[in-house]
């Protein structure tokens, strides 16, 4: 897949990335925002509907530059809440970036910010020997996954790769949403008593 990695993405991808992933294990050692899992995948939730289900080739522009910032900013949730992965979905879809392409830089780009992260963490003293375990289980696991993988997208256009990147990412963000489920209904109650007070004051 090496061939289908674009550069000049991962020039602008890579500063932002190595930098918002060292600032967010710093950050997930001081302090613990598991709510932030619930944006990112309310988030995930709406590109589904921004890209039209897939029939929309893009739901806004993105250029090079912007990789920098928006690399940043996943890399630094990446550190505090564990993956942000379908995040990138949405820029590289905006980007232009479909099937190998996508796949390819992707894959480069996302290996490099988690081995930034594994550093960054067993630096800061918090990376337990087995995880690093379940990491080398997880990418032997995943080897036949790509190869299969390469197959099924010879088979696919364009668009029914977006449809199907989209569904994943859609689903993905329900889940997150679902395991931070107390957070969520904290988040509602809340909204709901600002509601009432609200109603209350405009009625007196």
């Amino acid at each position: 897949m090496w061939r289908y990695i674009d550069w000049r993405v991962t020039l602008w991808f890579m500063p932002g990335a190595i930098a918002g992933a060292i600032l967010g294990a710093y950050t997930f050692t001081q302090l613990h925002l598991d709510w932030l899992q619930i944006l990112v995948g309310l988030f995930l939730i709406y590109s589904l509907f921004s890209f039209g289900f897939g029939n929309k080739e893009r739901s806004f522009n993105v250029k090079l530059w912007h990789f920098l910032p928006a690399s940043f900013l996943i890399a630094f949730v990446s550190g505090i809440i564990g993956s942000t992965g379908p995040v990138v979905n949405v820029f590289f879809l905006n980007y232009g970036l479909v099937k190998k392409q996508m796949i390819g830089t992707k894959s480069f780009n996302v290996v490099m910010l988690h081995l930034t992260k594994i550093i960054a963490y067993g630096s800061l003293g918090v990376l337990k020997p087995e995880y690093i375990g379940y990491g080398v289980v997880i990418s032997l696991a995943a080897i036949p996954g790509n190869w299969l993988g390469q197959f099924v997208l010879e088979k696919m256009s364009a668009k029914q790769f977006r449809k199907a990147v989209l569904s994943v990412m859609a689903i993905s963000g329900v889940l997150m949403v679902w395991q931070q489920r107390e957070y969520a209904a904290m988040g509602w109650r809340a909204i709901d008593n600002v509601y009432q007070h609200a109603q209350k004051i405009i009625n007196n």
